[in-house]
């Protein structure tokens, strides 16, 4: 069949779907370990950091610095990210702060494993 006979290939016109990051969370902040997660998924969002220099952040890598809070990330080859935080990143560490009760121990670690499914938090990683 010559080139001219052939129909064109027809595209739609429909725009490109894409997902986005809204508000809505599906974990819930109910459970200490919600509102963990929810907070280890926030400073992944908000700063847009590898999972690996978040689980090895401190307690004292979010400190406040004047009028805002800062997260301070540890990353790759002893390099160090210092960043303001943002306003619900602040909201969701000063939740799940609050509920653990580990705002001050320092230089233990900000995200802690549960034990089991009894929604407890290790004192360790």
């Amino acid at each position: 069949m010559p080139a001219s006979m052939r129909r064109a290939a027809s595209w739609n016109s429909s725009p490109p779907r894409s997902t986005t990051i809204t508000p809505e969370w599906p974990i819930t902040g109910t459970t200490l370990v919600g509102l963990r997660d929810r907070a280890l998924i926030g400073v992944m969002i908000y700063s847009f950091a590898r999972i690996g220099a978040v689980v090895a952040m401190r307690v004292e890598d979010y400190y406040p610095g004047g009028k805002r809070w800062w997260v301070r990330l540890h990353e790759k080859g002893g390099k160090r990210h210092e960043m303001p935080a943002h306003h619900k990143l602040e909201h969701f560490l000063d939740e799940y702060l609050a509920a653990a009760g580990i705002r001050e121990d320092g230089k233990t670690p900000l995200f802690r494993s549960a034990i089991g499914k009894t929604g407890v938090l290790a004192t360790n990683r």
